[in-house]
């Protein structure tokens, strides 16, 4: 079975709490609580009994609010980031209505360009433009309000409406490479480069999910016969082309319709590979022998590929969740797989040899 990784997009909602950077975490905080304390010392008006002040130190609390509940409850805040970013920026537009309003023009829609950053920030691609349409058609609101003037209100319009949306964009955009540059990286760590099957770690990772529970697995190791003589006679590059060539004709053994369905097949390094796979109502023999056979390749360029094959078959007794237990469990295994493998190589190669754990 060649690796598979999830959508690198899929993976905005299903990071760990707790795993954002302590800077970002730093500059979170000081966007959400000391720039609304910025803004009500910069209300016109303020200093004086009115509702603009109120409105002002309504706002405070509020964002304040959405401080708390970021820093302290890590991603499970986007549950209700959703409703709680559309009623800042209603608040954000009272704000305006009660204060001298070409400044609130000119105040608002920088309160909405970051609610939209925030938005961007931590929710999803949908959820944040719903934000930014919202905080647009609210900035849009207060600057018509503002002026009488057409050039005016059309001018400032485009200006305010791009001072939301590409910030927010940005964000979306650097997320979008970050997650991609990850994904890349979680691939590259787990599946063999010039096969493209899992390696070792990625097949241990994968395992967890086929040795749940107390499950009779099969065990398959082989090793290819006479490689050595092959790089020697033909090249590297046929010796790669022959290691491509079995593992494509293995990975087709672990694909849907495939003999062996769901099987899990690694490169373990050189030219030794894994099959590891649920054990059914076939024999392991049979088993075994059908992955011999799929090492087997015929080139038209002169060469041919053979492999001993060590199998054993085995129950799975260790509980779910013991992890350790059951990864060594599986290694135990793969040991008794592999000292079958190389009796059979000793023995003349192209070849299986079982036995039962």
């Amino acid at each position: 079975m060649v690796a598979h990784v999830p959508s690198p997009r899929s993976r905005w909602r299903t990071r760990r709490p707790g795993t954002a950077d302590p800077v970002l975490r730093a500059v979170r905080l000081l966007v959400l609580v000391l720039w609304p304390t910025v803004w009500v010392w910069t209300l016109p008006g303020q200093h004086r009994p009115g509702s603009g002040a109120v409105t002002a130190w309504v706002l405070v609390v509020l964002y304040s609010a959405a401080a708390v509940l970021l820093l302290g409850f890590g991603s499970r805040v986007r549950r209700v980031l959703p409703v709680c970013l559309p009623l800042f920026t209603l608040a954000a537009v009272a704000g305006a209505a009660t204060g001298e309003r070409r400044e609130m023009a000119l105040l608002v829609p920088l309160f909405l360009g970051v609610l939209c950053v925030v938005a961007a920030m931590q929710l999803g691609r949908r959820a944040t433009w719903v934000q930014v349409g919202v905080a647009s058609l609210a900035a849009l609101t207060c600057v018509a309000w503002a002026s009488t003037d057409p050039v005016t209100v059309v001018v400032t319009s485009v200006a305010v409406v791009a001072g939301i949306v590409a910030p927010a964009a940005a964000v979306l955009r650097l997320r979008g490479q970050l997650a991609d540059a990850h994904a890349r990286e979680h691939l590259l760590a787990r599946t063999d480069p010039l096969t493209g099957l899992l390696n070792r770690r990625g097949l241990f990772e994968r395992a967890a999910a086929l040795l749940s529970g107390s499950r009779t697995v099969d065990v398959i190791t082989l090793d290819l016969d006479g490689f050595k003589l092959l790089n020697d006679t033909h090249g590297h590059s046929v010796g790669d082309e022959a290691l491509r060539a079995v593992a494509a004709a293995l990975a087709g053994l672990g694909e849907t319709g495939g003999t062996l369905a769901g099987a899990l097949v690694a490169r373990l390094g050189g030219e030794e590979f894994l099959v590891l796979v649920a054990a059914g109502p076939r024999p392991l023999e049979e088993v075994a022998e059908a992955v011999r056979g799929a090492a087997v390749v015929r080139s038209g360029a002169g060469w041919r590929t053979s492999a001993s094959v060590g199998a054993v078959r085995g129950t799975m007794t260790v509980a779910t969740g013991e992890a350790e237990e059951r990864q060594g469990w599986l290694l135990r295994r793969v040991d008794e797989a592999d000292e079958l493998m190389y009796r059979a190589k000793r023995s003349g190669g192209d070849r299986v040899l079982s036995g039962v754990a």
